[in-house]
């Protein structure tokens, strides 16, 4: 699964209908995303994240320690998110990782 949009600065307190009317907004209608895709809807401070993938299910993760998403993992976002609908920041993290070693051809096979 991969980001198609990311809309920064969102009022987290929408609901799932207030994120497809936001999504509407910007000329984006997510009752019709193409499979394997989703929208990633980012608060201003960086500290939530909610996702709504072309299945329609939402996701949602809160920052620990108020501390801000590293927004360079960005497009593995979506591919974190388990079917609980709980994302491991960290699985996004490795991905984002693995993928900038395996560029610089500096990626070992061995477990992670």
């Amino acid at each position: 699964m991969k980001a198609l949009h990311v809309f920064l600065g969102v009022d987290m307190r929408k609901s799932h209908d207030g994120l497809v009317n936001y999504a509407k907004s910007k000329r984006v209608d997510l009752t019709k995303l193409p499979e394997e895709t989703a929208c990633v809807f980012i608060s201003s401070n960086r500290l939530r994240i909610k996702t709504y993938s072309y299945n329609h299910v939402l996701g949602y993760l809160k920052a620990p320690s108020y501390r801000p998403f590293d927004l360079s993992a960005i497009d593995e976002f979506p591919r974190a998110f388990n079917k609980d609908g709980l994302m491991d920041y960290n699985k996004a993290l490795r991905a984002k990782l693995e993928k900038a070693l395996a560029r610089k051809g500096r990626l070992q096979e061995r477990c992670l």
